[in-house]
């Protein structure tokens, strides 16, 4: 629904909302020169785009500065500056690209890596031994990273739905049979390791960054197993009694140890974006984009990857799987950090090919963190916009909330878009409680 407000608000006038773009077709291979990009996650991180021109050249912004880019197999990654929730241009240029060196050293025989944050080791099996955090000059690693382990996995009831805690007693670790380094550039660096066990496989791609601290790791799996659990685990150098999970619209907190009866029935917690373990000046999150269930205890983050039931479905989970997720090592505790870097994995830019007729800007805009916009979609009965907010830190915020565009008026409403009188204003503020959800409809 995200994307058919932007539209929506860009048409043309002909009520088709896809008139906001002029698909100026070029002459090589139905290539454009302009790319409009649109972020309608609510998170200012630095990322890179992808864009798909496979041509030789550069990229320059509105003013027309050249953006640092790096070419890779599907297109050009390009760093726009796009806003949170805001709609940018960017013009391809057949002029070269300025030579940049790469931030990234790797020794693959010596099986280390060096980035802007970090300086990473692996062992001959793949899995990291050490993850140095340059900027805070911290290990992050107890033990070993990125550990991809197998378990026999039988439950005693619901074969696709449980996992019982007995679980753990038998597994064995899936070495990597092949390392090679498939990208390296002044934004990006991918290391892909390919593991295979029984009749499966499974290709992972390493990907570290130049301005972004997150490290994700991009998976296919062709999975063929019978009754086993595939986990990834992370024995981090973190001491707490307790972990966060992202749910939808806060957080939940659950223990780190097995003291009682209660403890031990929350082995495995569901968690939507990410998961994070943290002391009061450091802190590890571990991201995903599809996969939800967790499992920390003491120092060991652990998240579900695969499994592989026989009843009701003898072909449960068998075939191709593609899923990513990212460790996110960050200062101070549960913060901002996370759950913008959560939304940033899940909800990437997004390009479409032309240029923009209307006005760039952001469509929406709050001078507050801790308020979060989750969602800004058309009014139901076609009237105006409505947007969802909640306040995600758990404390209290005051929130001004503007945009680019003209705001007429707008007013409070419910979850059914209901609200009683109007009020006349470019800019709405509003007072959140820890959690709180708040609904606004507006006029533009």
């Amino acid at each position: 629904m995200e994307k058919e407000a932007f539209e929506a608000l860009c048409e043309d006038g002909d009520g088709s909302g896809h008139g906001s773009y002029s698909h100026e077709s070029s002459r090589n291979n139905g290539s454009h020169n302009s790319y409009s990009l649109l972020r309608f996650a609510d998170t200012d991180c630095g990322e890179a785009v992808l864009i798909p021109e496979s041509r030789d050249g550069s990229f320059t912004d509105e003013e027309g500065k050249c953006l640092p880019a790096q070419k890779v197999s599907d297109g050009w990654l390009v760093e726009a500056g796009v806003k949170p929730l805001g709609l940018t241009e960017v013009h391809f240029t057949e002029e070269k690209q300025p030579e940049t060196d790469s931030p990234f050293a790797l020794d693959l025989e010596g099986r280390c890596l060096d980035t802007p944050f970090y300086s990473i080791k692996w062992d001959e099996s793949g899995a990291f031994t050490s993850l140095w955090d340059k900027e805070n000059e911290r290990q992050v690693l107890k033990g070993r990273g990125n550990v991809l382990r197998i378990y026999e996995d039988k439950p005693m009831n619901y074969d696709a739905w449980d996992i019982d805690i007995f679980y753990g007693q038998k597994f064995e670790d899936i070495p990597a049979c092949e390392i090679r380094c498939t990208e390296d550039g002044p934004l990006r660096m991918k290391i892909s390791f390919v593991y295979r066990y029984r009749a499966s496989l499974i290709e992972q791609e390493l990907m570290v960054y130049s301005g972004n601290r997150r490290i994700d790791f991009a998976t296919k799996a062709d999975w063929h197993e019978d009754h086993r659990l595939l986990k990834t685990l992370f024995e981090v150098d973190i001491r707490s009694t307790k972990a966060s999970y992202d749910i939808q619209f806060g957080f939940v907190e659950r223990p780190t140890h097995w003291n009682t009866s209660w403890d031990w029935a929350r082995f495995e917690v569901c968690g939507h974006k990410w998961a994070d373990l943290s002391e009061v000046d450091y802190g590890v999150s571990l991201l995903n984009d599809c996969k939800y269930g967790y499992g920390i205890r003491d120092n060991v983050m652990g998240l579900s990857l695969l499994k592989s039931a026989k009843s009701p479905d003898t072909e449960a989970d068998m075939g191709e799987h593609f899923f990513t997720y990212a460790l996110l090592p960050h200062k101070g505790s549960l913060g901002k950090e996370t759950i913008a870097q959560g939304i940033l994995l899940n909800q990437p830019a997004l390009c479409v090919p032309g240029a923009v007729k209307k006005q760039a800007g952001q469509f929406l805009k709050k001078n507050c963190g801790t308020v979060l916009i989750d969602a800004v979609k058309l009014a139901e009965d076609g009237d105006g916009y409505v947007v969802h907010m909640h306040e995600c830190a758990g404390g209290r915020a005051h929130m001004e909330l503007t945009s680019d565009y003209s705001v007429k008026a707008y007013a409070a409403c419910n979850l059914l878009e209901e609200y009683e009188e109007k009020t006349d204003g470019s800019a709405i503020c509003a007072d959140f409680g820890p959690f709180e959800i708040k609904c606004f409809r507006i006029w533009m």
